[in-house]
């Protein structure tokens, strides 16, 4: 059974080096917005988006249909995007990736306004091992010769991020008391 994350725009423990470090949410919660983000004219800048560490677990099943959801509130089709995934352990260090979204296919895709849908078919993620997370990273290039506000949104159903695999936790199991 999948499992759905909702992009935040709450601080990650982690840096993947680029210009934000944010986490994934198990839960919806309030609409959020980013501060407008300017893209200087031909610059790339990128943000990163975590699960926490353990998660998926190291029973998670990579394979089958991953998707992400990026909630454009004002954008610009003067700005282009790509969005990777990635597998990382604890600490951030890459294990597997980065993986091109299937729709991009080494092109990118405008930053206008609207829910923008990224897609993943079986990305070669590798067994994932215990610590080990999920990063996503949004890639954002101005190639013209103006700059570029964006805003995005976070927290709700418009900044999904949903994976194939289902979360191992605890057995719920029945307690009997004797008498």
């Amino acid at each position: 059974m999948p499992h759905t994350y909702y992009a935040s725009n709450t601080a990650s423990d982690l840096s993947g080096g680029g210009n934000f470090d944010f986490e994934f949410l198990h839960d919806a919660d309030a609409a959020n917005t980013a501060n407008v983000w300017t893209i200087g004219k031909g610059s790339t800048e990128a943000f990163d988006i975590f699960t926490e560490a353990g998660d998926p677990s190291d029973q998670g099943d990579a394979t089958g249909s991953w998707s992400f959801e990026l909630n454009v509130i004002v954008g610009d089709n003067g700005a282009e995007a790509n969005v990777y995934l990635y597998r990382v352990n604890s600490g951030g260090t890459i294990q597997a990736g980065p993986i091109e979204s299937s729709d991009t296919n080494g092109n990118t895709y405008p930053l206008t306004a609207g829910v923008l849908p990224f897609a993943w078919t079986n990305p070669a993620l590798g067994t994932f091992q215990a610590g080990d997370r999920v990063r996503v990273r949004v890639s954002a290039t101005v190639p013209g010769h103006q700059n570029v506000d964006l805003e995005l949104g976070w927290n709700t159903a418009d900044s999904e991020f949903i994976t194939p695999y289902t979360l191992a936790g605890p057995q719920p199991y029945a307690q009997c008391v004797w008498v």
